[in-house]
């Protein structure tokens, strides 16, 4: 679901539907719901700059749609070689610093390590990280390895995110060795 996308109508149905999920995730007394951020489409080199500009808006209408509802949003950092508009600590900081309103980052730890930028992310957004999903890979591909199975220094997280005062949900969106991920987790964040 693409909240840039060029197209109105088609914009228009995204924010519908994540509305639609505010307001079921409000019913189950969800605290947090998790959106991704918008995508570069075919035409977005004939129209420099105009999905950021659509991205912000969409983020802003959906910060306005969950006060409405009551619940907490955070985008999510994405990975790469996909044609997302915010994978990286540079894209991030420019975002925070033209959003006004306070969002929540939810910091995908195996798409960070694709850029090698867990730590950084965990330096630059400490206090805004609302949610944690925990996976492992080998730093080129979004493997959703066990935590442990791949090049994440998860020693290195615990500590950033503990410093960074940290009291969110860590879930696990590793594909196999789950048990072992939360227990690795339990004994490095307990």
């Amino acid at each position: 679901m693409n909240i840039a996308a060029p197209d109105q109508h088609a914009r228009s149905f995204v924010i519908k539907r994540l509305d639609e999920s505010m307001k079921l995730a409000r019913l189950l007394e969800c605290r947090l719901m998790v959106f991704h951020p918008g995508l570069r489409t075919g035409i977005s080199g004939f129209y420099p700059g105009v999905d950021w500009k659509i991205n912000i808006e969409s983020v802003k209408r959906l910060l306005e749609l969950s006060r409405y509802h009551g619940i907490k949003i955070a985008i999510e950092n994405c990975p790469e070689p996909f044609g997302f508009l915010l994978k990286n600590v540079e894209q991030f900081s420019q975002f925070f610093s033209e959003l006004v309103e306070d969002l929540g980052l939810v910091l995908d730890v195996g798409h960070s390590n694709i850029n090698s930028e867990t730590h950084a992310f965990i330096k630059a957004f400490g206090r805004k990280i609302a949610h944690v999903h925990a996976h492992d890979n080998e730093g080129k591909h979004d493997q959703h390895l066990g935590v442990g199975y791949g090049t994440v220094d998860w020693n290195q997280f615990a500590v950033g995110i503990k410093k960074a005062g940290f009291n969110g949900t860590v879930v696990v969106e590793s594909c196999s060795n789950m048990e072992e991920s939360v227990e690795a987790l339990r004994k490095l964040l307990g």
